[in-house]
C-alpha cells in the first residue's frame, strides 16, 4: 500500500500563494485512493491515548481504554489537566505518537505506509518547493478530537533539537463530511486577541504553514464524531 500526493498538485501556484498569505489550505492533497485508505486506517482500532498538559506544562496521557472504563483514573487525570491558572496553555485530545513509536521499533502495522509517505522525497520536496526552504525529518502524530476535546492557542515553536528546528507545520484531515457547527475548527491568530482565518477540517485537505504562528483548535461538540487528522512538522537544519 502506497500513499501518494495528488498527481496534478500545482506546486508553482501553491508557492505563489504562500508568498501572499501565512497559511495554505490545500484541498484534495492526496490521491483519492490514498485519502480513503488513511481515513479507514485512522478509523480502525488504534491504541489511542488521551493527552493533555499539566500546570507545569508537562505532557500527560492515559490510555483511551482506561479513560473510558476507569472513572477513578479518569477523574484523577482530568483534575491534573484542569489544575492551575485558567489562562494557561491547555489541550485535551486523543493521540497516537506514530513517528515516536516507529523510531522506537514498535509495530505500527499498516500505518508504516504513512511513515513512508511522511519521510518520502516526494513529500519533503513538495513542501520544500512550496515554501522555498530545505525541509526534511518529519515528526508527526495522529490526532482524534472527540466531544469536548480542544487545543488552546500556541505557536508550535520549540527549542531546536540536534540542530533541527521546526520550519513548516502540516495538518492532514481525514474525517468525511465534517460540519462546521460541530466545532473542531482551526483558527489562526495573526494579531494578539484578534482571531483571523478559520478552517474547517475538510476531508483530504491539508493546512500548511510556517512555524511559528498562533493557532488553536476549537472545542468539539458533544454530538460530533471524532475529528481525525495527521499533524506534524518538517524541519530545517542538520
Amino acid at each position: 500500500m502506497t500513499i501518494e500526493l495528488r498527481q496534478d498538485l500545482n506546486i508553482d501556484c501553491l508557492r505563489e500563494a504562500q508568498r501572499e498569505r501565512q497559511v495554505l489550505s490545500v484541498k484534495s492533497f492526496l490521491e483519492p485512493s490514498s485519502a480513503d485508505t488513511l481515513s479507514q486506517l485512522l478509523s480502525d482500532h488504534l491504541e489511542w491515548s488521551v493527552s493533555a498538559v499539566d500546570e507545569a506544562r508537562v505532557p500527560i496521557s492515559i490510555s483511551a481504554a482506561e479513560f473510558a472504563s476507569n472513572s477513578e483514573a479518569r477523574s484523577a487525570f482530568l483534575m491534573r489537566a484542569d489544575a492551575g491558572d485558567p489562562n494557561r496553555f491547555r489541550y485535551l485530545y486523543g493521540s497516537y505518537h506514530l513517528m515516536r513509536f516507529h523510531q522506537e521499533g514498535r509495530d505500527v502495522g499498516c500505518l508504516d505506509s504513512l511513515v513512508s509517505f511522511l519521510t518520502s522525497h516526494a513529500f519533503e520536496d513538495a513542501v520544500s518547493r512550496i515554501f522555498e526552504l530545505d525541509v526534511s525529518n518529519a515528526d508527526a502524530h495522529l490526532a482524534s478530537y472527540g466531544p469536548g476535546h480542544f487545543l488552546n492557542r500556541h505557536t508550535d515553536a520549540v527549542a531546536p533539537l540536534n540542530g533541527r528546528r521546526r520550519a513548516v507545520a502540516f495538518v492532514l484531515n481525514f474525517t468525511q463530511h465534517w460540519r462546521s457547527d460541530w466545532g473542531g475548527l482551526t483558527t489562526f491568530w495573526p494579531h494578539p486577541g484578534e482571531p483571523g482565518q478559520t478552517y474547517t477540517p475538510e476531508f483530504n485537505s491539508a493546512l500548511l504553514f510556517r512555524v511559528p504562528i498562533d493557532h488553536s483548535v476549537g472545542i468539539v461538540a458533544r454530538s460530533a464524531p471524532h475529528r481525525l487528522s495527521v499533524a506534524g512538522w518538517l524541519h530545517e537544519g542538520a
